[in-house]
């Protein structure tokens, strides 16, 4: 068994605003029937190919989690919070919840 998790970026974006938000980032179709709850495609989100993008929302609300390769994580995490300004969003840790 190898542990590859150290090659990979994650980060969970959750809240009722968060399907124009991600429209806005991705070339993925967000809507229920081609990506419906607890599934996943791959796509490219915030011009990195291959994200893993799943749907699962953890926090009782619209949810999904992006895992990318570690070498555009800064990138994502940019470029995620720059789209978000419009509703005054901020991150939060996991704890949050």
């Amino acid at each position: 068994m190898t542990n590859l998790g150290y090659k990979n970026a994650y980060l969970s974006i959750q809240g009722p605003q968060l399907a124009p938000l991600l429209a806005a980032l991705t070339d993925a179709d967000l809507s229920t029937a081609a990506l419906p709850y607890y599934s996943f495609t791959e796509a490219t989100v915030a011009d990195v190919p291959e994200t893993l993008l799943s749907r699962t929302g953890y926090s009782g609300e619209l949810g999904y989690e992006l895992v990318y390769p570690v070498e555009y994580a800064e990138h994502v995490w940019d470029r995620v919070f720059a789209a978000v300004k419009r509703w005054a969003c901020r991150p939060c840790g996991l704890g949050a919840l």
